[in-house]
């Protein structure tokens, strides 16, 4: 701000409780106070200099304060904000998630820069003025027909100089350009194509009885496998021997005829690099996600390419064990022989590779979905590359996890099978009641499991949202969570994930007295059939606690859990009044449900 006038100086509030009298802006001459000493009952004391006030507040609301009367050039300023009513505003500090904005708008209060423009115009000016003075100076004395001579002798200097650049120059750029450009581009493009001839593979692959491929026949090649270690292959008199090393499951170096190479691989266990005894780099492969080589050098040894599978050159398919992929389509070539878990829907695209994610994930056996710590699931959960298979537990957290991004975390007691698979099974309803998008709003959120004191028998009683991070669910010992309690706390979480929070409570707000709200503030029984309810431990409506100053926030909890289990009667008014109500609340965030 130096050498700046201030021209106005602007404090932005945002105000978060109702009042009848925004405050009393007063200047605070004593600037030695220190923010950690300051309490509602211990503030600097003002001067009585009044700088701005505001009238009346309501919640949710940014409120602009003109201060410029106070702030009138460089240095530090205070106010303090007083209020005569009992119920005063309160205004979001600096902590908060709309802090306080001070916008201050300076002028410029020095002219110097105009002043030298304008002479600088006046002396470029000045420059053309002595060719005129110079042609009666100089002809006064001589006679004017030797002057006008060599004033026309040097007109024509300029004339042949501009014809003899321009005529050269269009004719050598103009026509090699375009003959060597339109002659070779179609016939280097139709040559290639009509060159390429197919060739036929003969190929026999022979199975011992766990599936295990123990031999294969490639245009008279004959290849033993014995296990996962050794190699042989047969062609004609020639014969070639391998032999692989693992350190636990993988595949770390070979040695082909007395010849050792170490081969290193990636996190999926792709082969990258091969390099010989003495670590001299011998070749480099690089994939693309789904397996087709993107850059390749030297000469690779190893058949086991991406992600520690065979590649069969030959038809460019790998070898799964199970079945082949092929890495140019991304896609298994036969349907898997089963369904590893019916709740999850990409399991039943039966040709697809690692659920569509072969940067984190990888297939070893043609079955089973493996990530890259080891960890493998098939119909059984969840299991580890080595060892016993998870608990069903693990294997529903981590299908939580994966498909809507939500943690599943112990409160004060562990989540068991039956609350899981209860979760699991409704937030698929309510990812469907949202098009899908539970996961773009719910993901990175908690849910724990908690003990409840006591009985807890009351609608809201046993959960708890804590806002905007997850939910708590409370239970009393061995007691089951209830399905409408989840829709109606995931109401409450998606309330305060969108961008804002209470963005739908704030929309039941703005409704006047809509008809499926009672007069005690409670969702009309009417508006709902009640003999839909899909959970029988629903509690009626009038069971429910008195809504006090959350009102609108339960009211649309309420209003989304009844949404989502499809318990609105839409044959009555009241309820398609509510069931409108919902559906438009969601559609600028999901689309039309």
């Amino acid at each position: 701000m130096v050498g700046r006038a201030v021209t106005r100086a602007t404090l932005k509030l945002y105000n978060i409780s109702s009042s009848d009298i925004g405050g009393y802006f007063y200047r605070v001459n004593d600037q030695s106070w220190e923010e950690e000493t300051v309490t509602w009952n211990n503030a600097p004391a003002h001067d009585n200099t009044l700088v701005a006030s505001l009238g009346a507040v309501t919640t949710g609301t940014w409120y602009t304060v003109d201060i410029t009367p106070l702030i009138t050039t460089d240095g530090t300023y205070s106010l303090r904000v007083s209020s005569t009513s009992s119920n005063g505003a309160d205004y979001v500090s600096k902590e908060g998630a709309n802090p306080p904005l001070l916008e201050i708008v300076v002028g410029n209060t020095s002219t110097a820069t105009a002043t030298e423009t304008a002479t600088a115009t006046s002396t470029l000016l000045a420059t053309d003025t002595p060719t005129a003075t110079a042609t009666p100076t100089l002809l006064a004395t001589d006679t004017p027909t030797a002057t006008a001579t060599l004033t026309n002798t040097a007109l024509p200097t300029a004339t042949p100089t501009s014809t003899k650049t321009v005529t050269p120059t269009a004719t050598k750029t103009a026509t090699p350009t375009s003959t060597k450009t339109a002659t070779p581009t179609p016939t280097k493009t139709f040559t290639p194509t009509a060159t390429p001839t197919p060739q036929t593979y003969t190929m026999t692959y022979s199975y011992d009885g766990d599936g295990r491929l123990v031999k294969s026949v490639v245009n008279g090649i004959v290849t033993y496998y014995v296990g996962a270690h050794y190699e042989k292959t047969v062609q004609g008199s020639q014969q070639n021997e391998r032999k692989y090393y693992f350190a636990g499951a993988n595949r770390i170096a070979m040695r082909e005829n007395g010849t050792l190479t170490w081969l290193l691989t990636d996190h999926l266990g792709s082969t990258s690099v091969t390099a010989n005894a003495s670590g001299n780099l011998v070749s480099s492969l690089r994939y693309t996600a789904f397996g087709e080589v993107r850059t390749a050098s030297g000469t690779t040894a190893t058949d086991y390419r991406y992600t520690g599978q065979r590649s069969e050159a030959e038809i460019g398919l790998y070898y799964y064990v199970a079945r082949f992929y092929d890495p140019v389509l991304g896609r298994f070539i036969s349907a898997d022989s089963i369904v590893p878990e019916p709740y999850n829907p990409q399991d039943w695209d039966r040709y697809s590779y690692t659920l569509n994610d072969p940067v984190n994930h990888t297939d070893p056996t043609g079955h089973d979905t493996c990530d890259e710590d080891g960890n493998c699931y098939n119909n059984n959960g969840w299991y580890p590359a080595v060892g016993k298979h998870f608990s069903v537990t693990y294997t529903w957290k981590k299908m939580i996890k994966t498909n809507y991004g939500i943690n599943m975390e112990k409160g004060d007691k562990e989540w068991d099978s039956p609350n899981l698979r209860l979760m699991y099974g409704s937030l698929g309803i309510v990812n469907t009641s949202t098009s899908g998008n539970l996961r773009a709003m719910a993901a990175g959120s908690t849910f724990k499991l908690m003990e409840h004191a006591s009985g807890g028998g009351d609608y809201y009683g046993v959960t708890h949202t804590q806002r905007p991070t997850g939910i708590d669910f409370y239970t009393k010992g061995t007691q089951p969570l209830r399905q409408m309690n989840i829709y109606h706390e995931v109401g409450h979480l998606l309330d305060n994930v969108p961008g804002t929070w209470d963005v739908f409570t704030n929309a039941v707000k703005s409704q006047n007295n809509p008809s499926w709200v009672g007069s005690d503030q409670k969702i009309n029984p009417e508006a709902l059939l009640m003999s839909r309810v899909k959970d029988p431990n629903y509690p009626p409506v009038a069971a429910r606690q008195t809504y006090s100053n959350f009102g609108p926030s339960e009211q649309w909890a309420d209003a989304f859990a009844n949404y989502v289990a499809g318990n609105i009667n839409l044959a009555s008014v009241i309820g398609t009044d509510m069931f409108n109500f919902v559906r438009s609340a969601l559609a600028p965030f999901i689309g039309t449900p």
